[in-house]
Order: C-alpha cells, then structure tokens, then sequence
C-alpha cells in the first residue's frame, strides 16, 4: 500500500512540475526565455548606445537685413529628426542671434565633453573673410567686411569648442555656402562660398560644396536644399561607414547639378564610424544574364538627375 501512495506522490509531482510555469520574478525576459530553451533577443544596432552620441543643430533662414531663405529651417529640422532615430540627444536650435548661436555652442562643448560622438550641423549664411569662416546668425547687420568678426561666429571658435572636450570623434557638417548678400555688399572682386579648414585630430568637417564655391539653396517647391536631401537620404543607411556616406552624397549632388556643385570634406579621423552599424550584410541578387544588369523596366535606366533618390547613390 505504501508503494501504491509513493508511486501516486511521484505522478503527482510530476503533472505539478509540468503545468505550473517557473518563477520569472527579477529575472530578465531573455534569461527567462533561455531556460525554457529558447533566446529570443531584440536586434541590437551596434554604434548605437554604446557611448554617448551629441549633436547641436541650427537651422537660420528669417534674416532680418537680407531676403529670408527657404530651406535651412526644414533642413534643422528634419537632420534633427533624423539623428534623434540614430541616438543622439539633439539641440535644435532655429533663427537665432549670435548671442544664442554662442551660448549654444558653449552648452553642446559641456555636453560632448562627456565623451563620445559629437555632432554640429548648420544650415544658413556662411562667409569667408580673410581665410575665415563664418556663420551668419539672423540679426547680424552687416555693411562692412570688417564688422564680419563681431556680428558673426567663427568657426574656428566652434572648432576650438570641440577639440577641448577630448571626445573620440567630432562632425561638422555646414550647409552654409549659399550666395550671400552680406557678402555682395562689399567685397571687391569677392571671394564666394567658404575657406577649406584644417580638421583637427579626430575631426571631419564637410561642406555642401567645395571652397570658394556656391551651394544651392534646392529646387523650388522641395523641402530641403540639395545637399541636406542627400545627407538625410543615405544617413540611415545600414552598415555605410562614414566617409562612404559622403562619398555617395557627393556624387549624388554632383549628378543632381550637372557638375556644379561637389561637396567636400577635411578629415583627420583615426577610425570608422556608422551612423546605423549591423553585423548582418544583406548579399546583392545576382546579376541578370552573363554580367550584365538588365535595364528592362529599370527605373535606374538611364541614370539622369530625375532619377529616383536611390539610383544615384552607388560607390
């Protein structure tokens, strides 16, 4: 009788262990998932997250001494919107005065001196003067090249910013070669467009054209101006590195102008970064026929500056 109940006990036991699910109390999900065989585990985009990434952004555009400009506004905007997807913590800043622009500049230094990626990105009016670049804030009153320095911010200032916080890697991204007014007021001869600047260590600056030249402020009726289309167009792109990235915007923008415009970059960086890192490559569909890629029905086919955004952004 004895073995009968024993042998009960242990069935009961058993349907007990079975039914009953075990205890998940502090135990994380996916360790809860392991025990039960199986690990379930969200995609993680490397780069992401894994140290801090900072950025200041300022769109000018209502100048209150020269006509308004269209698109830097939409342009802060959306490469705020942007960069908040990709991780980082965003100053936005939109038409501000000189005073503002310097106090910005002054909070994202205390920001990026806590290590890792910084980030400034300006859409509006930039000038040279004297191999000096700078940026044009909304309420600057400009009738005389030398009054450039104090109705202005230096780059060089933003520069001397991010080089003393000691972070692994800074980006400065200037959408401010556009035809300036200001400029036209009293230069002799005039020196269009920005200086090319020497990055410092760990550093890579890009302009939306190459120095000494004009950008294009975009087509009537479009959001953004050319170059902040193209950047907002490849940003996202998974597994591009950097320098990769600009080189697809380059081209795309090149094509865009018929040879206008060519963006251009100063870099002193020591190592790669991705904007969107993923260990898993996605292989190309083999090609059609004996080497060659069909053109039927390809939207690609003929490669033009009509073409859609996609085509034109091949290494």
């Amino acid at each position: 009788m004895d073995y009968v109940k024993k042998i009960v006990l242990i069935f009961l036991l058993l349907v007990l262990q079975v039914c009953i699910p075990p205890t998940t109390t502090g135990q994380p999900a996916d360790e809860t998932l392991k025990s039960r065989g199986t690990v379930l585990r969200p995609t993680k985009n490397k780069g992401r997250n894994e140290e801090g990434r900072y950025a200041l952004v300022i769109g000018n555009a209502s100048y209150k001494n020269s006509r308004p400009l269209t698109n830097p506004v939409n342009d802060a905007q959306d490469m705020a919107t942007s960069l908040r997807r990709l991780g980082f913590d965003v100053i936005e800043k939109e038409n501000i005065s000189r005073k503002e622009m310097t106090n910005s500049i002054r909070e994202f230094g205390e920001l990026i001196a806590k290590g890792g990626i910084g980030l400034f990105y300006y859409a509006g009016h930039g000038m040279q003067v004297n191999g000096k670049n700078y940026l044009i804030p909304v309420n600057a009153n400009l009738k005389h090249e030398d009054e450039v320095a104090y109705e202005s911010v230096d780059v060089d200032r933003l520069l001397a910013k991010m080089d003393s916080a000691g972070n692994r890697l800074n980006i400065v991204i200037l959408d401010a070669c556009r035809n300036n007014p200001f400029a036209r007021s009293f230069y002799r001869g005039g020196v269009r467009g920005l200086a090319q600047l020497n990055a410092p260590v760990g550093t890579l600056i890009a302009y939306a054209t190459s120095p000494n030249s004009v950008a294009s402020d975009g087509k009537r009726g479009e959001r953004n101006g050319l170059y902040t289309k193209y950047l907002l167009a490849n940003m996202e792109i998974p597994n591009l590195e950097i320098g990769q990235m600009f080189r697809r915007v380059r081209r795309a923008v090149r094509i865009a102008t018929n040879k206008a415009q060519l963006p251009w970059e100063s870099s002193s960086m020591e190592g790669d970064f991705y904007f969107v890192a993923q260990t898993t490559v996605v292989k190309p569909k083999p090609a059609v026929g004996k080497g060659k890629r069909s053109t039927k029905n390809d939207p690609c086919a003929p490669l033009t500056d009509q073409s859609p955004a996609h085509c034109l952004f091949t290494d």
